[in-house]
């Protein structure tokens, strides 16, 4: 991949992506489901297709999935294309890879990178971490996903102070 396709995908993820993580339950579950994903939404097939053909670069997938999703119930409204990463190891592949030349969601992935590789580290460690803090931590990201998402990163008189410090972090204790 050169440079000038890792900084297109980059600005196209920072535009029209998401990194996002929520959590749901099953019917008849008292267990909590942690989803993560990266996802690039677009009504241009191409930019999708590129997109997904850069992914596949970074990491190393043979082919990804791509929605075309109907939005025939608003009027005048294209179809809705999107390309999805969801494996844990892809994500952090893509996060490294394009962390340099993200601007908007570059805290975002940060956080998702090493909260993802904390993650695999600790369940691959039986018997700890116990459940509950893996869960505490996996809320915790989610939060702090959520807020970037909705308000960008800390600001101060209105100027942006730049990437969250490593203290700032979910691999912090607290």
């Amino acid at each position: 991949m050169t440079r000038a396709e890792r900084g297109w995908l980059a600005g196209i993820l920072d535009g029209e992506g998401s990194i996002a993580v929520w959590f749901s339950k099953r019917p008849n579950s008292k267990r909590e489901h942690f989803h993560r994903q990266i996802v690039i939404y677009n009504t241009d097939p191409r930019i999708i297709h590129k997109a997904r053909d850069l992914v596949e670069q970074i990491t190393g997938l043979g082919t990804m999935r791509t929605y075309a999703v109907g939005m025939s119930h608003y009027p005048g409204a294209f179809d809705r294309h999107s390309v999805h990463v969801t494996q844990p190891s892809h994500i952090i592949k893509v996060c490294r890879t394009l962390i340099p030349d993200l601007v908007g969601k570059k805290d975002q992935a940060i956080l998702m990178a090493q909260h993802l590789e904390w993650r695999a580290g600790m369940i691959r460690k039986p018997p700890e971490p116990c459940p509950e803090e893996v869960c505490r931590r996996d809320k915790k990201l989610a939060e702090r996903l959520s807020y970037l998402n909705r308000f960008g990163p800390r600001t101060r008189n209105g100027h942006t102070e730049g990437s969250l410090k490593a203290e700032d972090m979910v691999s912090s204790p607290e």
